[in-house]
């Protein structure tokens, strides 16, 4: 049998999907059930935070920088260039440390990111916008 997915909107819902469990000869045929919050869940993650700022940063100075130019802009005040290295006679230059490269951040990480974003900001005369429901709410609550 194929993966099945299905979203659940409703204890109308749930119920229906309860019932057809109960009736399932799970001995005979064994599945593995997973139950995960649906990606349209409200809580944000940190790069989704990230972004909305760059949106909300490049509209506060007035459309001047785009909302790349703000994510360079915050690469480069907050987590800075790659060293200068050599991979055998070929020398890479430094590059600007972003979101993923050299490699992902943390969900820590970037929590401070967004409490040094969110500090610059407010010394600009700038209140970002934060849901309730963020990894960053959570975190600034927690560090308070």
């Amino acid at each position: 049998m194929d993966k099945i997915t299905q979203q659940i909107k409703s204890s109308a819902e749930w119920q229906s999907i309860v019932a057809k469990l109960n009736g399932w000869d799970f001995e005979k045929f064994p599945r593995k059930i997973t139950i995960e919050p649906d990606a349209g869940d409200p809580i944000q993650d940190c790069f989704a935070v990230f972004w909305i700022w760059c949106k909300q940063l490049s509209k506060e100075f007035n459309n001047v920088y785009s909302v790349d130019d703000i994510h360079d802009i915050m690469c480069h005040k907050f987590l800075g260039y790659t060293d200068r290295r050599q991979v055998g006679k070929t020398w890479i230059e430094p590059a600007l440390i972003t979101l993923t490269y050299p490699k992902k951040k943390t969900k820590e990480r970037m929590c401070v990111l967004l409490s040094q974003i969110d500090e610059w900001a407010i010394d600009r005369g700038v209140f970002l916008v934060t849901k309730q429901l963020s990894d960053y709410a959570k975190y600034k609550e927690a560090n308070l």
